[in-house]
């Protein structure tokens, strides 16, 4: 719940200012070779920003992120295992993930709009429509939707992003803040 001096954490994770950054963290999309088109199709948009992917422990993803290309005006930085993502996330404009539990509740409770990428049916996919329902995430099926929502998020200076945006903030950061509710749900329940 602490602030995030952002300029300072752009600064250390060699990003720049003024264009959007979007996270990627490709848990569960598949093996290497699904979470490159995943990029490449993220890249391919048009428009400059900055990508963020939380390779974690995937080595393979990591080497080949290594002599990836990406096109004018897109900046990629990868990172394996990393423990300050509330400062990743801080710096963030747009997400892209599964729609794993705590991954979307980490996320929502940070502000932070969501591309759901391939919900499975069942548990997944109800999450997805959960956060669908509040304006605060979008579900690609695939990669033409996902090229489609990028699109559409990021042109008119980002429009659509600040709506959603605005919706998290409003729904995902309880008054106080989500720890100290958490806090004091735990101590109700305790005493």
């Amino acid at each position: 719940e602490a602030g995030v001096d952002a300029e300072a954490v752009r600064r250390h994770l060699g990003v720049r200012g003024g264009v959007p950054t979007i996270l990627l963290r490709p848990g569960g999309i598949g093996p290497t070779e699904s979470i490159l088109e995943v990029i490449q199709q993220i890249t391919a948009v048009g428009m400059p920003f900055n990508l963020l992917v939380l390779a974690g422990k995937n080595e393979s993803l990591l080497e080949a992120l290594r002599t990836f290309v990406a096109p004018r005006g897109v900046t990629v930085r990868t990172f394996g295992f990393v423990n300050n993502i509330h400062e990743i996330m801080a710096v963030s404009d747009l997400m892209i993930t599964r729609a794993a539990g705590h991954t979307v509740a980490e996320a929502y409770a940070a502000g932070l709009p969501m591309i759901l990428l391939k919900p499975t049916p069942g548990v997944e996919d109800r999450t997805a429509d959960w956060f669908v329902e509040r304006g605060v995430a979008m579900k690609a099926r695939d990669a033409f939707d996902l090229e489609w929502i990028m699109n559409d998020l990021l042109r008119n200076q980002g429009r659509a992003l600040r709506q959603m945006r605005d919706a998290t903030m409003s729904g995902g950061r309880p008054k106080g803040g989500a720890a100290n509710l958490a806090v004091e749900k735990i101590s109700r329940a305790l005493h």
